[in-house]
């Protein structure tokens, strides 16, 4: 047993170390789960198998490797949760619209078990985790107010709290934003901006899409109060400080 943990944990080390190890990650893994002793194990294997090959862009190996973890888990929520996950994230890398309805399937599934145990500091990175990239994924499928109503949940259930979902509702503000629709868009990016952590250029980039937000809804003084904030900032991003310089320009002349 000692051994098997031993090496399970060499694997581990290995692949997250960096991608010139992961052919070694995946021999001890598929040498494991050859000798695996029971279901349990096998199903670990699989998934950490699933892990590196989802690494290494395999797309369809990781797939059926998490699969047969899935099998093989029955009621082992962690070895669910993070083979769902890995699954749903392997999918959601698809274009195909049946294939990223798919992945959401898995990542709500893996939602569901990670939730039961969010209260334990582990499950609530991996409870975070897997809503982040559920969100992502409905973002693809154009559902923003699905991704909405999850993260407003999350908030609301005491799942997780509004400082671990900036980039989440960030995501959700530049969504809004490519539909037109300025108002949500800049109550988003207001929302966001109060989370973040004290990382300037990131707040700057942020003050700069709801200044482009509140232009837009012709709320002209707080846009040129938050463009001309963020400038300092993106002086090196000549194409987008152009922009902003513009902006400013056209809220200068209707002035």
């Amino acid at each position: 047993m000692t051994d098997y943990k031993e090496q399970l944990s060499k694997a581990q080390d290995l692949w997250l170390d960096d991608d010139t190890h992961y052919d070694e990650a995946i021999e001890i893994l598929r040498s494991l789960l050859s000798n695996a002793k029971d279901d349990s194990d096998k199903a670990e294997c699989l998934m950490y198998l699933g892990h590196v090959l989802k690494e290494q862009e395999k797309n369809t190996e990781a797939i059926n490797a998490y699969d047969q973890a899935l099998d093989l888990a029955k009621n082992e929520d962690f070895i669910s949760a993070y083979s769902l996950f890995g699954k749903g994230a392997v999918l959601s890398r698809s274009e195909d619209r049946k294939v990223l309805v798919e992945a959401v399937s898995c990542l709500k599934k893996a939602l569901e078990l990670t939730a039961r145990h969010r209260s334990d500091d582990a499950w609530k990175e991996y409870h975070e985790m897997t809503l982040s990239r559920l969100t992502l994924t409905l973002l693809l499928l154009d559902d923003i107010e699905q991704a909405e109503y999850l993260l407003n949940s999350a908030i609301k259930n005491h799942e997780l709290p509004l400082e671990d979902l900036a980039d989440e509702f960030m995501n959700l503000a530049h969504a809004y934003y490519k539909k037109q629709n300025y108002g949500k868009s800049s109550a988003l990016y207001e929302r966001a901006l109060m989370t973040l952590p004290k990382d300037e250029n990131l707040k700057a980039e942020i003050k700069n899409y709801l200044g482009r937000a509140l232009y837009m809804q012709g709320d002209y003084q707080r846009a040129k109060s938050y463009l001309e904030e963020s400038l300092p900032f993106i002086k090196d991003n000549e194409e987008w400080y152009d922009g902003t310089k513009k902006f400013l320009q056209e809220i200068k002349n209707k002035s």
